[in-house]
């Protein structure tokens, strides 16, 4: 199983703004969604996989225990209770169980990775619009920001530095 934590770490650095290059990020980000969603069909893939794997498992050792128990103890009614316990404590069912878990678990967390960032995308858009109506606005904005900071300082009698 790959390293959760590295993978995390991979995502948290993809999942990054860099505020000063929003064209850059813009362009970049299709590519990184497509990383991202492609990893977690992957993971999502090899969950599904693991299931199998333990359905199959869980259908051989449930014949294998029947088999034994005609073989060994002829005339014993064998109950699902009976096969059911002697699956759920064989040792390679339990590992495939734990696998099937470590499994899932990489695919939801990749699942949230493939929402956050297409969360990324839309910022990525609000930021871009912020920035454009910041550069047409700007100045226009600080200049009423200055003048209205000036006439609160004058009306609570603070001195204005000229």
């Amino acid at each position: 199983m790959p390293d959760i934590d590295a993978i995390s770490e991979d995502l948290r650095k993809d999942l990054e703004i860099d505020d000063t290059n929003l064209d850059g990020e813009l362009l970049k980000h299709p590519a990184k969604y497509f990383y991202w969603g492609h990893i977690f069909a992957r993971a999502n893939r090899r969950a599904k996989k693991e299931k199998l794997k333990l359905k199959e498992l869980e259908a051989m050792l449930a014949k294998n225990f029947r088999d034994n128990m005609a073989t060994d103890s002829p005339g014993t009614r064998v109950t699902e209770k009976m096969v059911t316990e002697f699956m759920f404590g064989h040792p390679d069912y339990l590992a495939q169980e734990k696998s099937v878990i470590d499994s899932e678990y990489m695919s939801d967390m990749l699942e949230v990775g493939k929402f956050a960032m297409y969360f990324r995308q839309q910022s990525l858009i609000e930021l871009r619009k912020m920035s454009a109506e910041d550069r047409q606005y700007g100045d226009e904005i600080k200049a009423m920001r200055a003048e209205f900071d000036e006439r609160v300082k004058r009306e609570r009698g603070e001195d204005i530095p000229h």
